[in-house]
């Protein structure tokens, strides 16, 4: 992206920004070579799904970390030793948030008490399934959730540091998006009259809010994807086409934009289909799935797709073929 124009100096302030309570000022770790992804297989009958990570370089090598019926909602921390997923199993009608430990190979249930404004539970209490977010610092060492319909009927941004046994009530009104270093989050909120949602940069230790001022972040309805790229400064995100009769949800591309929209790009091209959860890869690629427009279900992809960002090549990664007994993959992550 050599020509991508640098982000106004305001928000490479803010996005620098260090907490002085905490000791997440360390650099981000970069992979000297192309590391692991994850993605998750579907088999809606038995309605089953599940979590795979495999070698990014060999994808045909996965293998499976999640038990139980439904593992959702995976995310790697940024140096790529833990992978956090939310999973329900039906024996036990319970919600479980697991941490997988990639270099032990171990999984650990992640349950912290905490009382946050006379309500109390653990920390699956205020996760919907369908609506977690995870969004990892630098270091690995904490992350950020939210849910909407949580306390108080609110969106609301949660914190939780490893080695605690309690999560943070950061925001109300908000839902993490993406980190972009420092003290500083892309979130999702609701502000200005008249009300109007959209997506902010917010400051995690004052919950202050800062406009994001890009036009093609504006949207009307669900929120688009989003995912940044800390080295290019740049958002991968989906933007919504038109919806063709017949089809289950508008037509969807991928884009390339930067925080304050002076730089914008088409990724994908237009066609009878919604390219969706986009996540960056290695070397400036970002994985997404490609699903046929006549398809409701965002989980029925036939395969991971894999795009070059400075070539604009499409091709498919991972067929769902290659991965035994998984009849459609989705939610790649890297």
């Amino acid at each position: 992206m050599k020509n991508v124009r640098l982000v106004p100096l305001l928000v490479l302030l803010l996005a620098a920004t260090c907490d002085t309570t905490s000791n997440d000022k360390d650099p981000m770790p970069v992979p000297e070579e192309p590391g692991l992804m994850s993605f998750h297989t579907y088999d809606p009958e038995p309605f089953v799904l599940r979590v795979a990570i495999a070698p990014f370089d060999d994808p045909t090598a996965y293998r499976f970390i999640s038990e139980g019926e439904s593992a959702t909602c995976s995310r790697f921390s940024r140096d790529k030793t833990k992978l956090i997923y939310f999973q329900y199993f039906r024996e036990q009608n319970e919600r479980r948030i697991l941490l997988y430990d990639v270099e032990q190979d171990t999984t650990i249930y992640l349950m912290g008490a905490f009382r946050l404004g006379g309500h109390s539970g653990t920390l699956a209490t205020y996760l919907h399934l369908n609506e977690c977010t995870w969004v990892w610092n630098d270091k690995g060492t904490r992350f950020f959730y939210g849910t909407e319909g949580g306390v108080a009927g609110v969106r609301v941004t949660f914190s939780y540091r490893l080695g605690d046994t309690t999560a943070v009530h950061v925001k109300d009104g908000a839902l993490p998006v993406e980190y972009i270093g420092g003290d500083t989050l892309i979130v999702q909120a609701t502000r200005g009259e008249p009300r109007r949602t959209s997506f902010f940069l917010m400051d995690v230790r004052t919950g202050v809010f800062m406009p994001l001022d890009n036009p093609h972040l504006a949207f009307d309805g669900p929120a688009p994807e989003l995912a940044w790229d800390d080295q290019r400064r740049l958002l991968v995100m989906t933007q919504k086409g038109e919806q063709t009769p017949g089809a289950a949800d508008p037509r969807a591309r991928l884009v390339l934009t930067d925080l304050d929209g002076s730089f914008f790009r088409e990724l994908t091209p237009v066609g009878p289909y919604r390219d969706i959860a986009p996540r960056w890869g290695p070397d400036g690629t970002v994985f997404f799935t490609r699903i046929a427009e006549t398809v409701r279900d965002d989980r029925e992809c036939s395969s991971v797709m894999l795009v070059d960002t400075e070539t604009g090549q499409v091709g498919e990664y991972l067929p769902s073929e290659a991965v035994e007994g998984a009849p459609h993959l989705c939610y790649p992550d890297y």
